[in-house]
C-alpha cells in the first residue's frame, strides 16, 4: 500500500470515492480512514453527480466500469456542469484498464 507524503494535507482533504463494488469501496474507505481523510462514498456516477451538487471536494476517485453511469460519462458530466467544481481532480480507479480505456481518458484532461 502506497502512503502519502504529506498526511496532513490529506487530512483536510475532502475526497469523493466513486466505486459500484461494495468490496472494493470497503478496501479504499478503509485506507482513507487510515490516512484521515474527510471522504464520502457513491455507488454510481448518478450518485456522485448529486453529491458533488450538493458539496465540495478537492479529489474524486473515480471507477470506470459502473452501471447505471459509468466513470467517463460521470467525469463528462463533472467537466460540462458547474464551473466552480468542473475542475476538481478526478482519478480513476479500475482493474481492467485497456488501451481503449486510456485513449477515452486522454480527451477529458
Amino acid at each position: 500500500m502506497i502512503k502519502p507524503r504529506n498526511l496532513t494535507q490529506l487530512k483536510r482533504a475532502s475526497i469523493l470515492l466513486v466505486e459500484d463494488n461494495d468490496i472494493n469501496r470497503l478496501y479504499a474507505s478503509s485506507i482513507l480512514k487510515m490516512w484521515g481523510c474527510h471522504f464520502e462514498t457513491a455507488e454510481n456516477g448518478v450518485v456522485a453527480l448529486e453529491k458533488i451538487r450538493n458539496n465540495a471536494f478537492d479529489a474524486i476517485l473515480m471507477d470506470i466500469q459502473m452501471p447505471v453511469m459509468d466513470g467517463f460519462e460521470t467525469t463528462k458530466a463533472i467537466r460540462k456542469g458547474d464551473p466552480n467544481k468542473s475542475q476538481v481532480p478526478i482519478i480513476a480507479l479500475t482493474a481492467n484498464a485497456t488501451q481503449k480505456d486510456f485513449e477515452n481518458v486522454l480527451p477529458l484532461e
